[in-house]
C-alpha cells in the first residue's frame, strides 16, 4: 500500500522534526508538489501515458486535443485506420511553415490524412495535397497527460508506490533548504538520486525492447 497526501505529509514533518505549528498543510502540499513536479519533468511513468481515438468527416482538418490544453502535455503518436486493411498508419508530423505553405481548400485536393501539426488546443490534419479528408477515417492519438497537484481533492499520488518514498525525500531535501540547513538538504537529496538509481536498475529489467514501456531513466543522475 503506498502513502497518501495525509501520510506524506506527517512523514514530511517527522524526517525534518517539525509540526504542524512550523509547516502547515498548504506549505507541506507545495513542497510535496514540487517534488512531484520534478519527477514528473524527469521521467515519463505509464500513468501519464494515454490513448484516445476520435473520427474526422469528410472535409474536416481539425482534431480536439483529447483533455483540456493544460493537462495535455505532449503529443507521442497519431495514426489513421486504413480503409480496406483496417492497419493503422503513422501520421507525420510536419512545420507551421509547411502547412501554411500546402493548406488547400479545394475539395479535389482532399484525401487521407498523412500529416499533421499541433497546435495549442488541437491537432490540424492534413491530406498529401493540402487539403482535408475525402472520406469519414479513424483517428487513434497517443500522447502525455499531466498528473493532478496533490491536495485535499486529490489526495493519492498517482506514480508507482515504490516511487513515493522518492518523492518524499525529494520534499525533505527542499524543507531543509528552506529552514536553511543546506549540509542535511545535500544529504536527503543525495539519498534521493541513490533511491531513483536503484529504483531505476528494477524498472529497466521490464520489457527492455520496448521504446513504449516503464519508465525513461536519464543516462546520468549524479550526487549535488
Amino acid at each position: 500500500m503506498g502513502m497518501e497526501l495525509e501520510t506524506l505529509r506527517d512523514e514530511l514533518r517527522q524526517h525534518v522534526g517539525v509540526d504542524t505549528d512550523d509547516l502547515d498543510d498548504n506549505d507541506a502540499d507545495l513542497i510535496l508538489n514540487r517534488s512531484f513536479w520534478e519527477l514528473m519533468n524527469k521521467f515519463r511513468f505509464r500513468e501519464t501515458e494515454c490513448t484516445a481515438e476520435s473520427t474526422l468527416a469528410i472535409g474536416d482538418r481539425f482534431l480536439s486535443l483529447p483533455l483540456p490544453p493544460h493537462l495535455f502535455e505532449a503529443l507521442r503518436k497519431i495514426s489513421v485506420q486504413n480503409i480496406e486493411t483496417l492497419e493503422w498508419n503513422v501520421i507525420n508530423r510536419f512545420s507551421l511553415t509547411s502547412h501554411e505553405d500546402m493548406a488547400s481548400d479545394d475539395i479535389e485536393d482532399r484525401g487521407c490524412p498523412i500529416w499533421y501539426f499541433r497546435e495549442q488546443n488541437g491537432i490540424r490534419i492534413m491530406s498529401k495535397k493540402g487539403g482535408g479528408v475525402d472520406r469519414t477515417y479513424k483517428i487513434r492519438i497517443k500522447y502525455w497527460q499531466t498528473l493532478i497537484d496533490l491536495d485535499d481533492q486529490n489526495t493519492e499520488v498517482a506514480l508507482p508506490q515504490v516511487w513515493h518514498e522518492i518523492l518524499l525525500y525529494g520534499g525533505v531535501w527542499r524543507l531543509y533548504r528552506r529552514l536553511g540547513n543546506h549540509p542535511l538538504g545535500r544529504e536527503m537529496r543525495n539519498t534521493q538520486i541513490d533511491l531513483i538509481n536503484s529504483t531505476a536498475a528494477v524498472e529497466a529489467k521490464e520489457e527492455e525492447d520496448s521504446q513504449l514501456s516503464g519508465i525513461e531513466i536519464p543516462n546520468e543522475l549524479t550526487r549535488i
